[in-house]
Formats: C-alpha cells, sequence, structure tokens
C-alpha cells in the first residue's frame, strides 16, 4: 500500500460503509413512475435548496440489513462465482493500463498530463450521477456460488445500482460537492432504449443547472467465463475487499457519433485510474476505450465518465468500498 493510498483511505476506514453512509435526507427528482413503491411525479425540475442537494429516494437505517444476507442460502440451481484480479491491456505510464477498441491511434500517454476540470467554490449542483442501467444489481453474499435468483434486475432502487451511486454521491457531498443523483429507472420495463431516455434526463438537468462539471453514469458490469461461472473481479484494499473499477470511455469522433469533448473525458478517466492505481496497483481493471460516446458527448463544459463497479456477482458491500474510493480519488484530483 503506497502512501497515497493510505491518505485516501483514513476517512473511508473510519466508518462502516454498510451504515452511515446510506442514511440521509433526500431531494428528489424523477420521472414519472412507480420507483420503490413510491409513485413520484415531477413536471419540471425543482430549484435546488441552499444546503448541498441531494437526489433519489431515501435510504433507511434498516437499509444495511437488506444488502447483506443474514445467512448465506444453499447452493441450489446456479453456479460458480469465481474470485480473481482482472488484468490485462497496455500500460501507458502512472500505473495506467488501456484496451483501446476505438479505432483512434495517438499518444495516449500524453493524455495523462495536463489540467483536468476542477470543482468550484459554489453551492449550486456540480456532479450528476445517474444509471442508465438502472437495475444493475449486486449480491448479498459470497460463498464460491450463486443461486439464480441472486443475478436478477431488482427496480427498487434500494436495492440495485442505485444504493452504489448514493454511497458515491455522499462521499462528494461530505467534501462538500453538490451532488445530483438521478434514480430514474431507464431500463425498466423495457431495456432497449435506456441511452436514449437517459440522455433526455442528463440533456434537461445540465441545462437547468450549468454549473455541473461532471457527469457519471454508474454501471456494474458481469463476466461470463463460461454457462456457468461468473467472474467476480475483486481486490483488498487495507484488509477489506472492494470490487474492481472499470472506465469505459469512448474516444474519436464522427458524424454519426460526434464527442467532441472525448479527449477531456479521456484525460479525466485516465487520472482517475492513476490515483486508484496509487490505492491499489490492480483497483482498476484497464480502462475500455470505444468508438462508442454513451452520452458522453453532453457535457462541454465539463467531462462526463462511465464507470462500472465491479460485476453481478461482486457484493454490495464491495461495490461500496470501492464506490468511496473512487469518490475520495475524485476529490483528490478535482479539488477546488
Amino acid at each position: 500500500m503506497r502512501r497515497t493510498g493510505k491518505r485516501l483511505l483514513s476517512a473511508l476506514l473510519s466508518l462502516t460503509v454498510l451504515s452511515a453512509a446510506l442514511v440521509l435526507p433526500v431531494w428528489a427528482h424523477q420521472q414519472s413512475g412507480e420507483i420503490g413503491g413510491t409513485l413520484l411525479q415531477s413536471e419540471t425540475l425543482p430549484d435546488p435548496p441552499k444546503a448541498l442537494p441531494v437526489m433519489g429516494e431515501e435510504l433507511t437505517e434498516q437499509q444495511p440489513l437488506l444488502l447483506q444476507a443474514a445467512t448465506v442460502p444453499p447452493h441450489g440451481n446456479g453456479g460458480i462465482v469465481s474470485e480473481e484480479i482482472v488484468g490485462g491491456g497496455s500500460g501507458i505510464g502512472q500505473g495506467v493500463f488501456i484496451k483501446n477498441a476505438s479505432g483512434v491511434s495517438t499518444d495516449w500517454s500524453a493524455l495523462l498530463e495536463g489540467e483536468t476540470v476542477r470543482f468550484s467554490d459554489t453551492d449550486q449542483p456540480q456532479v450528476l450521477i445517474f444509471h442508465t442501467h438502472t437495475t444493475e444489481s449486486y449480491m448479498t453474499y459470497y460463498a464460491g456460488y450463486y443461486n439464480n435468483e441472486d443475478v436478477g434486475r431488482p427496480t427498487d432502487i434500494h436495492k440495485n445500482i442505485c444504493a452504489v451511486g448514493e454511497v458515491l454521491a455522499n462521499r462528494l457531498r461530505s467534501a462538500g460537492i453538490g451532488v445530483i443523483h438521478d434514480t430514474t429507472l431507464y431500463d425498466y420495463p423495457k431495456y432497449t432504449g435506456a441511452y436514449g431516455r437517459s440522455r433526455e434526463t442528463v440533456e434537461e438537468i445540465t441545462e437547468k443547472y450549468p454549473s455541473i462539471c461532471l457527469a457519471i453514469d454508474l454501471h456494474r458490469d458481469a463476466i461470463l467465463r463460461d454457462s456457468v461461472t461468473r467472474v467476480k473481479p475483486t481486490v483488498t484494499v487495507d484488509g477489506q475487499k472492494a470490487a474492481q473499477v472499470m472506465l469505459v470511455l469512448g474516444a474519436g469522433e464522427s458524424a454519426d457519433n460526434p464527442n467532441p469533448t472525448w479527449r477531456e473525458n479521456v484525460r479525466l478517466g485516465f487520472r482517475l485510474a492513476s490515483v486508484l492505481a496509487a490505492i491499489e496497483p490492480d483497483l482498476s481493471r484497464p480502462v475500455s476505450l470505444t468508438e462508442s460516446n454513451y452520452n458522453q458527448h453532453l457535457l462541454p463544459q465539463g467531462a462526463m465518465l462511465l464507470l462500472e463497479i465491479g460485476t453481478d456477482v461482486n457484493t454490495f458491500s464491495e461495490a461500496m468500498v470501492s464506490a468511496s474510493l473512487v469518490g475520495d480519488a475524485l476529490v483528490s484530483i478535482m479539488g477546488r
């Protein structure tokens, strides 16, 4: 463990990730729909309060119990969970590795240098966190196997990727950064077209709040080794298991695939991967560079990242540890 990593971890290890990090009042923006049993309707975005904006349905004190199985169920109708470190790729310096499927050929190491977007001194929202595939979720236990019902796609935002997004949001809020956490379901009841639906919300929110300089589309991955084996990419950070993190960044642009700020996105993504590597060399998986923009062209005044934390067989606890580390890393990179 390097000294940089210990500094970033000092605040994290003083709390239990599965408790107080989720117990906060909320200020919610939802599109019309039934979310977690509560029907929330909004014709327009509300003006933010003077206090830090907090988005998303309220997460209660009972929430940690829902995200960690009281007992490990017996192995029934599922398959194998293979816990491993996922690596590979080409090194470009400063602990960063890439897998380039973008078709762009450039000096990628040069993008490790230069200024990135930074937070400013304002009480307005500066970060938007959303989830195009909102029903992605995690396991509540680890036993080397899974049952088929463990890898579903729950619509309850207390039991899907939104719970991990709230941990990331809270780490940023604790540093005084205003965060909008949008928990709209974009992949339910219809999966196809989710990126188009999330795009509409991102455009609406960023137009209303031009103070937003960072948008994060937070996902989890899924890796199938074979028909029954699912990969759980995991590292250990100061004695705690953490889900490996992967950045998926669009590079280059064309008339059919505009992405004028792709260099700013990639520069910030590389910087984040580098800081995570300083905490633990394998905490960040190789950065995936792709020709698709994944809506990352929508924030000309800042940067947008698609972030994958773990896979469907990592535990909520592991994903939340990583979300906290990502939040601390972003503050160290973009701090005012």
